[in-house]
């Protein structure tokens, strides 16, 4: 069964991020990644074994003034019967760049857009090419909406990518986990 996979796409770094912040420190994000694991609710389809993954996006950004940079994962976590047939828990990652200005969407509370381009970082990258042709390069403008230290990403169709956290410095965000199956 092949997946459709929607362009918000999520970064993951190991241990704590940081983002230099207005004061002229550091702020240490949170690695929203930690612990996360397979659901059990991934395992089947019908009561049908099914090859798939527990799927989550995790996006991590800087900023240098309007200037963004950053990576987004997409973390899958393999089901067994997807590593039966030789499947393993692997990442897509996609280098950011782009620009921070107004938001776009539908999300006229937000606080700043983030317009990006991604591109597959190959090097970085541990998953089977098929499960991300199609959207090797993709452009998108997300909507970040603020609540003291938490960051709420949004799509451009108002719909939420993710929550996490925000600095004058960057942002990061997790998606909810979904399940895919191939």
């Amino acid at each position: 069964m092949r997946i459709l996979i929607f362009a918000a796409l999520a970064a993951c770094t190991s241990g704590k991020d940081t983002a230099d912040d207005s004061a002229g420190g550091d702020t240490v994000f949170e690695d929203l990644s930690d612990g996360l694991a397979a659901d059990p609710e991934c395992d089947d389809v019908l009561d049908s074994k099914v090859a798939g993954a527990t799927s989550f996006f995790y996006g991590d950004f800087r900023f240098d003034g309007s200037s963004v940079s950053g990576e987004e994962q997409w973390l899958l976590f393999a089901n067994e019967t997807w590593r039966d047939v030789g499947g393993a828990d692997c990442t897509v990652t996609w280098s950011i760049s782009g620009d921070k200005g107004d938001p776009g969407g539908s999300c006229g509370s937000c606080d700043y857009g983030l317009e990006i381009v991604a591109s597959v970082d190959h090097s970085l990258t541990d998953c089977p090419d098929d499960l991300f042709a199609g959207v090797e390069q993709f452009s998108t403008t997300y909507s970040v909406k603020l609540s003291g230290d938490d960051a709420t990403f949004y799509f451009p169709s108002g719909d939420v990518l993710g929550t996490g956290q925000a600095a004058a410095g960057g942002a990061t965000y997790l998606s909810t986990s979904t399940c895919v199956y191939f």
